[in-house]
């Protein structure tokens, strides 16, 4: 199916038909991530520069992979494998009121039996959205977004970039769409089987032309552990793509006054006191 607009030229295609629930086993499908080599990773690291650094900056650890993105399309669970330590299996839930599609790929944390403490912070938000409508009435016609967006453990977006083959230079043509998927039966029953949980629906979503590639960004919190993970684009090779456990105690704006914040903001200048200069190199789709 070929959709064109004087911004955009995108190609989706319909390649495969995938099991049913019953066919689909237990083990959702991977969201695969490769690392890139430590020599590979310097470079990298070069020519993204001070932009590079401030990401780092703001993180416990990281890694720097390649990912493939497209399992998110044709799928409504998925694995997501960003630390050895940090290791989920999300189920994408939809936006209400949509047409045909969503702009992000929506989920919460999946679980064979999902803990006490998931379920006790799902029922809080629901509480908070129960206390907003009940002060603001007017707001019960938009109640079902609310719930939803309440109910966001973890969000992601794609944007496909277009490679200029005879330079290497990439620009971004425009972000994707997830399109919704057939309901599965009683997806939020408690006692819904693994087997249903996890099965892939079509259509599969594949980017037929090598010169373009999927970028993908995105936020997973851990509501046990009470953590935060990025995956996001480096701004000049969006190809490549930064995984970080967020370290809280360097979000200045998070903190609230007092000897914390104020060290947190020392810090945060003198990091950036001793950067040098900027520069904005092009945007490559590859690093050689």
């Amino acid at each position: 199916m070929l959709i064109r607009s004087s911004a955009m030229v995108l190609v989706l295609l319909v390649l495969a038909v995938f099991p049913s629930a019953s066919d689909a086993g237990q083990d959702p499908p991977k969201l695969i991530m490769t690392d890139v080599d430590p020599e590979h990773l310097e470079r990298i690291r070069a020519h993204n520069g001070n932009n590079f650094e401030r990401a780092i900056y703001f993180a416990k650890r990281w890694r720097v992979v390649e990912v493939n993105p497209d399992i998110l399309f044709p799928n409504r669970a998925v694995r997501v494998r960003l630390f050895a330590d940090a290791d989920f299996v999300l189920r994408r839930i939809e936006r209400p009121g949509e047409r045909n599609a969503d702009l992000s790929w929506a989920a919460i944390h999946d679980y064979p039996t999902v803990p006490a403490q998931i379920q006790t912070r799902r029922k809080r938000s629901q509480a908070f959205v129960d206390a907003v409508l009940e002060r603001f009435s007017g707001q019960r016609t938009n109640e079902q977004v609310a719930r939803h967006d309440a109910r966001i453990e973890a969000n992601f977006g794609v944007i496909m970039w277009r490679v200029d083959e005879r330079t290497g230079v990439a620009e971004d043509v425009a972000s994707l769409t997830f399109p919704h998927l057939p309901p599965p039966t009683a997806v939020d029953e408690p006692d819904l089987s693994d087997a249903q949980r996890h099965s892939a629906t079509p259509p599969a979503f594949r980017v037929p032309v090598t010169k373009e590639f999927l970028q993908l960004h995105g936020t997973i919190t851990d509501p046990v552990e009470n953590k935060t993970y990025w995956i996001r684009e480096l701004d000049f090779s969006p190809r490549y793509h930064l995984v970080l456990e967020l370290d809280p105690s360097k979000f200045v704006r998070n903190l609230p006054p007092g000897a914390d914040r104020d060290l947190a903001e020392a810090r945060a200048l003198e990091f950036e006191a001793n950067l040098p200069p900027d520069e904005y190199p092009e945007i490559r789709g590859t690093i050689e």
